[in-house]
């Protein structure tokens, strides 16, 4: 069963390569590859695509046009059934990506270069080298799905040269420029803002908060809130953590009304944009809100606080076995009492 190759001038007059071979049923097919004839054309046709026909013929897989969507589909269906919304929301976003700059093609024609132009057109597109490679991780997740099913041989994305992830240094508040925000921040943002900068908590951990969640000593980190889809989950790490209530937090609270049973009434994104107008209000360098977590973590950790005990506050999910050890450490009064009274101070 030889796997013939051979040209044909287009209407532009140019040679294109085709395929032409017999599969196990006897059907004879010929198939055009999309590829101008060249000496490096040919020689990835040798090299990559007659193998996989031939791969092909020899386990009988039916000579269809298998689309990127019939794959990409089954990493989405899967993802949404045992990952997190979180992870569904990331993956979902890659896919609509990737068929926004190739459409629904079939899953075998794509090369090794088209993969690195996509990937560079991403990169012309504005966005970092970490949300690039969240981008492609459904993408090559589809292509191992089609190797699974010996639709392909190799995935296009594995030798593809992938952007690095540049980890920029973060730009934290001192205590006295907390403090000072803390002063002049007003209403519900103040009350969002003193839950930021005394537990470290995410913002969609923030703003999901019910006054259930609080007791007199502790915080139960309990779900996150999901902008795009205006829904809440489980915190990042998919798991529920319980943090010390710190005494200048707790000291707030007790000022406040608790009529209903969330304690904020707008999703994070709303209080985020009146962070930043205070921000501008107070000539301060403009920030997000996620500069309040790194924050919390830098000031504590400049308190000579244990490196530990700060990563369970932030709920780290890598720290699964820590968070067993550690529960004694951070439910230690004297050591809560003692976070409580650095962040005191102005």
């Amino acid at each position: 069963m030889e796997v013939k190759l051979y040209s044909r001038p287009n209407k532009d007059g140019k040679n294109i390569l085709y395929v032409d071979y017999t599969d196990k049923k006897g059907k004879r097919l010929r198939r055009s590859l999309n590829l101008l004839e060249t000496k490096a054309n040919i020689a990835y046709v040798y090299r990559h695509i007659i193998p996989e026909i031939e791969q092909k013929i020899k386990f009988g897989v039916e000579f269809r046009e298998y689309k990127m969507s019939e794959f990409t589909s089954a990493v989405l269906d899967y993802t949404k059934k045992h990952k997190k919304l979180n992870t569904y929301t990331v993956y979902e976003k890659g896919v609509r990506q990737f068929f926004k700059h190739f459409g629904d093609v079939n899953i075998d024609s794509l090369t090794l270069r088209d993969m690195e132009n996509y990937i560079q057109r991403l990169e012309k597109e504005g966005l970092s080298g970490a949300t690039t490679n969240l981008y492609l991780v459904p993408i090559k997740l589809a292509f191992k799905e089609a190797m699974r099913h010996d639709v392909i041989l190799r995935s296009p994305l594995a030798l593809a040269r992938r952007p690095k992830t540049v980890h920029k240094i973060k730009k934290v508040f001192n205590l006295m420029q907390m403090h000072n925000i803390l002063n002049n921040a007003e209403g519900d943002l103040k009350t969002f803002l003193y839950f930021a900068f005394y537990t470290g908590a995410r913002p969609g951990e923030i703003s999901a908060l019910r006054w259930g969640d609080l007791d007199q000593k502790s915080i139960s980190i309990n779900r996150t809130e999901i902008q795009q889809r205006k829904s809440e989950n489980l915190p990042k790490s998919g798991k529920v953590r319980k943090i010390a209530l710190l005494k200048p937090l707790k000291e707030y609270i007790d000022t406040l009304k608790k009529d209903d049973e969330k304690i904020f009434s707008y999703m994070y994104k709303v209080y985020g944009k009146q962070f930043r107008k205070l921000l501008c209000r107070l000539g301060y360098e403009d920030r997000t809100l996620h500069a309040i977590r790194h924050t919390f973590a830098s000031l504590l950790l400049k308190a000579k606080e244990e490196p530990t005990l700060v990563q369970y506050f932030l709920g780290h999910s890598s720290l699964d076995m820590l968070n067993k050890v550690y529960a004694h450490y951070i439910e230690d009064e004297k050591d809560t009492d003692r976070i409580g009274i650095f962040l005191a101070q102005s």
